[in-house]
């Protein structure tokens, strides 16, 4: 099977600081990665390498047969099919839910206003926030403003879906509703990469999960074998950690 998105030998450092040591991976369309380690194991620099936000120092990033981390390729041009989700939401607070949807379907994609907003309610309707429509972040709660940040970012209909630590920020309580919308995405087919501390989420919506450590892959496999029956010393120390049983 031809993989969706390929990422080949990928290194990053950051001054003498190598965040990334090689790291490679194939993603076939539809399919889930769910990326876990702990803090500076690479998680979060891996996902904005492969959104662009961060240049690679070497490796490939190939989707559907191109090379998008190519010199000269232009980054706003991937970023229209690779979306990106920040853990703290980073919703523009002086526009409302709607606006904060629309903004990049009329600007980035071109779409006229009304279509912008129709596709925007559809949406916010699907994902249960349409009586937010006209509401401002500031009166969201931490779980809503994550689900239109991740609405947003669905709107423009990336082929890939990148999720940073995306219940990171939010309150125990309120993890479980952004939850059930990721898995709702993946029942719709959405290819997803996930950074994610929800072990057990992970085991449920996960095709494959990556435990990073110092920058590689230390170990991949499904949830079962990494997460239930781990090979390596280091995954299972690293488990252990997490209560993970």
């Amino acid at each position: 099977m031809n993989a969706h998105l390929s990422i080949r030998g990928v290194h990053k450092a950051f001054g003498r600081n190598e965040v990334l040591r090689g790291v490679s991976l194939d993603v076939p369309r539809g399919n889930v990665v769910a990326f876990i380690g702990a803090s500076g194991s690479g998680k979060s620099t891996l996902l904005r390498c492969i959104n662009l936000l961060e240049p690679i120092d070497d490796g490939e990033i190939v989707l559907d047969g191109t090379d998008i981390s190519a010199p000269g390729f232009d980054a706003n041009v991937a970023r229209r099919d690779v979306g990106l989700v920040f853990q703290n939401y980073n919703l523009f607070p002086h526009m409302n839910v709607m606006r904060n949807i629309t903004l990049a379907l009329t600007h980035a994609a071109g779409a006229e206003k009304s279509a912008a907003e129709a596709s925007a309610m559809d949406l916010l309707t699907r994902f249960g926030l349409a009586d937010k429509a006209r509401a401002y972040p500031e009166h969201l709660s931490g779980g809503q403003q994550q689900r239109v940040a991740i609405i947003r970012a669905v709107a423009l209909k990336p082929s890939v879906l990148l999720l940073d630590e995306v219940t990171a920020a939010l309150d125990p309580q309120l993890v479980g509703e952004v939850l059930d919308l990721i898995a709702e995405l993946r029942t719709s087919g959405m290819t997803m990469l996930m950074a994610t501390h929800e072990m057990s989420f992970a085991h449920s919506i996960a095709d494959t999960v990556c435990f990073l450590h110092d920058g590689t892959i230390h170990e991949s496999g499904t949830p079962q074998e990494v997460l239930d029956a781990p090979r390596e010393e280091r995954t299972r120390t690293f488990l252990a950690r997490t209560n993970r049983r």
